[in-house]
């Protein structure tokens, strides 16, 4: 779902009419974009024009903006490439003006079909917007807390200090003005939080990780159809980075990121191509027995086999069921079939801490 957007802004609403069909019934409204929604995306354009004068048309990426994006156009790969006008020795994928569909989403959820659900604004007054950008705005805010621990932030928003993983992400929406972790902008946005803890030594433990896939649907994917590719197309991340520091983390700083087409396009695609490829062939396990009982060995590619992402299980309960009939664990509930008739613990796409480290400039 994509609504054009022409290419000059001028003063005054624009009005957009929607239809929304379900079996038989049929509605439609006028919607004009608030005031705040028309500054962020006048932004966004003048981030895709800015681009694509740099020569740079070849990486344009719908996550690179907010509301606004450069959708791809052509039915394939192939057809849809164009010369540059500003760099005629690169080719680079026709596109055209669209509103992302987390933003017509939202827009349809809300204002068509009105009261499905309640978020919170992170921009309360639009004047905010006519001196800094949207991301200006989110950094700022975050970073008006810097040098602050956990408990202390914890202390300041009256939150329950308990260690736990939703903490670090509770805190910062608090930060952003947000009770709840339902924010509007982000919602419209597509954009996630993600926060990122950072032990002694500048070390970051944890890889990142993503929503488990079913091994079939996987094998049949083409590239640019795949969820990992639309997942990093579409989507941005707010990294909140706390440092350690004794028994408690230290709000570091933060930084809204999204994935390079580059990085995007030829490291992870290789990544995923080269497992897709292995699951497609044959997925050999082994059973082997060790002091404490037993492991099962794959030969699917390794974290030290890609610079930016790995797959690897996304439960801790092992589950298996070979073709010999033998099963390991729960296999209905935490395994999914592979093309063979073989069942592996469900697995999930990770991108490698170290690549997420260098993206952070600590």
């Amino acid at each position: 779902m994509g609504a054009r957007v022409p290419p000059s802004f001028k003063r005054g609403p624009w009005i957009a009419i929607f239809s929304f069909i379900k079996f038989y019934l049929h509605s439609s409204k006028l919607f004009s974009p608030p005031k705040e929604d028309l500054l962020i995306i006048k932004d966004d354009y003048k981030k895709i024009a800015i681009k694509i004068r740099n020569g740079l048309a070849h990486q344009l990426s719908e996550s690179d903006t907010t509301y606004l994006g450069a959708c791809t156009k052509g039915a394939n790969l192939k057809k849809s490439m164009a010369p540059q006008y500003y760099n005629s020795d690169e080719a680079a994928r026709k596109r055209a003006f669209c509103l992302k569909n987390s933003y017509m989403t939202y827009v349809l959820n809300n204002y068509i079909i009105a009261n499905v659900d309640t978020f919170e604004p992170i921009i309360k007054d639009s004047t905010i917007l006519e001196k800094t950008s949207f991301e200006e705005y989110i950094i700022s805010k975050i970073n008006s807390y810097l040098g602050k621990t956990d408990e202390e932030l914890c202390r300041l928003f009256n939150r329950a200090y308990n260690n736990n993983k939703a903490q670090w992400i509770e805190l910062a929406y608090r930060m952003l003005g947000i009770k709840s972790k339902k924010a509007e902008e982000f919602e419209k946005a597509n954009i996630q939080v993600k926060s990122i803890r950072i032990e002694t030594g500048k070390k970051m433990v944890e890889s990142m990780s993503f929503s488990p896939f079913k091994f079939k649907d996987f094998a049949s994917e083409k590239w640019e159809d795949s969820e990992l590719f639309t997942y990093f197309e579409e989507k941005k991340f707010l990294f909140v980075v706390y440092m350690r520091s004794g028994n408690n983390y230290i709000l570091k700083s933060c930084k809204i990121w999204n994935m390079p087409s580059y990085d995007l396009n030829k490291e992870v695609y290789q990544g995923w191509k080269n497992i897709q490829n292995k699951i497609k062939s044959g997925v050999i396990l082994t059973k082997k027995e060790t002091k404490s009982g037993f492991i099962i060995e794959n030969n699917l590619p390794k974290k030290s086999d890609n610079k930016i992402i790995h797959i690897r299980p996304h439960t801790k309960k092992r589950a298996y069921k070979f073709l010999s009939g033998e099963s390991i664990g729960d296999f209905e509930s935490h395994a999914n079939e592979l093309p063979d008739g073989q069942w592996m613990t469900t697995q999930s796409f990770w991108i490698n801490n170290d690549y997420i480290l260098n993206q952070l400039d600590l």
